[in-house]
């Protein structure tokens, strides 16, 4: 098995625990609600921490490095805020399966930006894979 299966499949079964953990946080101990007037504070703390990284671990890098870092930890961050908010009154399930979608969004926006590309066979099972999910959720 290639390597980059091996940590796709870990990193899936880990953010797998992760939205069962938010989902009985949302269920059990009303963390959604707990959230709501603390996104800034949170958002800036997770800005600070990943300065923190840029400047102590990698010096050197270029400041569109930080850029791209800040970018990442905001839509995580937020993306998991909606997550929660999601889990809170949805089937872990149905919302795992509406969160798998983001490979087909990865997937458009590699071909768009980093020129990906995909054989005809991985297009129809992408457009599979959206169709089902549909289904699925609604």
């Amino acid at each position: 098995m290639e390597s980059w299966l091996l940590y796709a499949l870990g990193a899936m079964l880990l953010l797998a625990g992760g939205n069962f953990a938010f989902k009985i946080l949302a269920k059990d101990f009303n963390f959604a609600n707990s959230l709501e007037n603390k996104t800034v504070p949170i958002a800036l703390i997770a800005l600070a921490c990943g300065a923190a990284i840029y400047f102590f671990v990698f010096p050197g890098a270029s400041p569109a490095m930080l850029t791209w870092l800040a970018a990442a930890v905001l839509c995580s961050l937020f993306g998991y805020f909606l997550v929660i908010a999601a889990l809170n009154t949805g089937k872990v399930a149905l919302v795992g399966a509406v969160l798998s979608l983001s490979t087909i969004v990865l997937a458009l926006l590699s071909i768009k930006f980093l020129g990906d590309s995909f054989t005809p066979m991985q297009a129809v099972a992408m457009l599979l894979a959206v169709c089902s999910i549909a289904i699925l959720a609604f």
